[in-house]
Order: C-alpha cells, then structure tokens, then sequence
C-alpha cells in the first residue's frame, strides 16, 4: 500500500505544488511587468474579481484532477520494480533548482504574452480594423492568454490524462471563454 500509495502522492503534491506555485508567479509578473509599462501607477492590468476568480475557478480544476488522480508509473510497473519507490522519494520536483526553473519560466511567458500583447495594442494596429484598444480590452486578452498558457501546462505534467481530467481541463477553458 505504502509503496503504491506513497509513491503517487509523493509525485502528485510535488507537482500540485510546483504547478501552484508556476501559476501564481505567472499572474503576478503580468501584474508587474504591465505595472512598469504603466508608469508605477499601481492599477492592475486586470480587474480585482478576474484576479479572485483565477485561483478559485479557473485554474482549479485540472490542478485538483491532477492532484487526485495522476499515476507517473502504473500500480504493475511499481510491483515489479519496488526499487521506483526509493528513486521516486530521491528524485522529487521540490528541488531548489527546478523552483529557480519554474520562476524563470514563468517569467518567460509573461514577458512574451505581455511584451507581444502590449506591443499590439498600443502601436495602435488594432484601430484600423475597428477594434477596441482600450486597456480593460488589453487586460482581458492577456488574462485569457494566461488562461490558456497554464492549462497546457498543466497538461503537459499530467502523466495519465484521463476522460474525468479532460473534461476538467478543457471543460474549464469554455467556461472561462464562456463567460469572458
């Protein structure tokens, strides 16, 4: 049991915390990045209900799925070889290193979502077709990019995707795009 059990959740809270901690910094460099676009002002990019709701709704579910039901090695694999329980308790993502890789990732993609999305709205490309420019508009195309950016990601942590957790996964991105 110990050797079933304690593997799988040893990998499933390593990475619920990784990916919590990805999806966070990801949300909060936007805010930073978009704050020193905007002069220090201090008003975020993002309204305060899309910031409550980030973490409650719309990044909850695939996170949850994973942390329940994601198996890195299946239950015939770990029977044959009990050694995986010993690597698998060496070998856990909460390392200092991959935290300094998942920061600077995060990072990453917010400058790129946020440099790109920026870019776009303000050279004014957007005015000649019709489209609004305004900066409630800019923040909801870079939330709904962050969105999109964290559920791949978590996505490609899942080890076993199953028809529950896909249905969690995506189900999740039409609701968002369904109510923004």
């Amino acid at each position: 049991l110990l050797l079933k059990h304690g593997s799988w959740s040893l990998w499933r809270n390593s990475t619920l915390v990784w990916y919590s901690f990805y999806k966070n910094t990801f949300l909060v460099s936007c805010l930073f990045l978009y704050n020193t676009v905007n002069g220090g002002s201090g008003k975020p990019i993002f309204e305060d209900f899309w910031i409550s709701l980030y973490n409650v709704i719309f990044t909850a579910l695939p996170i949850s799925g994973l942390a329940l039901f994601d198996r890195h090695l299946s239950w015939d694999i770990l029977q044959k070889y009990p050694r995986l329980y010993l690597s698998s308790q060496s070998f856990s993502s909460l390392t200092l290193l991959s935290y300094g890789w998942m920061l600077i990732s995060a990072f990453g993609h917010a400058l790129c979502i946020c440099g790109v999305v920026t870019a776009v709205y303000l050279n004014g490309s957007l005015v000649p077709m019709g489209l609004d420019t305004s900066m409630e508009q800019m923040g909801i195309t870079i939330f709904s990019a962050l969105i999109l950016i964290v559920q791949f990601k978590v996505a490609l942590l899942t080890q076993s995707q199953t028809a529950l957790w896909h249905l969690a996964t995506w189900g999740e991105c039409i609701f968002y795009f369904g109510w923004a």
